[in-house]
């Protein structure tokens, strides 16, 4: 994607829905913020599954200058050979955005690419 389609203007559900046909294994989830728990962020999400605890690391290490070229930053959490990401765009009052996008589409070829 190139830099001008990014943006960080949340996305409408139409819009949303035809990109998440591209990202099969991406789903949108609602999630409490830690810090006001009545504020819900939308977010996409997905798990990645790695043989090795090593290779879950891997991914992860390769992942962040991907993330810090993107300059955007996710919520990611690693349970033994799994990668859990949670993408939202704070700029957006924390909807989803095409930075997200991005990023889920960049972060799946890397899992590609490594798988």
């Amino acid at each position: 994607m190139s830099e001008s389609l990014v943006s960080s203007k949340a996305l409408n559900k139409e819009v949303l829905a035809a990109a998440l046909g591209q990202l099969p294994d991406w789903q949108i989830v609602s999630s409490n913020s830690p810090k006001y728990p009545s504020q819900q962020y939308q977010e996409l999400y997905r798990s990645f599954k790695f043989e090795s605890f090593e290779a879950a690391m891997g991914f992860m290490t390769q992942a962040t200058p991907i993330i810090s070229q993107l300059d955007h930053h996710l919520r990611w959490e690693n349970n033994w050979r799994t990668v859990a990401v949670w993408l939202t765009t704070w700029d957006a009052g924390h909807q989803i955005s095409s930075l997200d996008l991005e990023l889920a589409k960049q972060l799946t070829l890397l899992y590609q690419k490594l798988s």
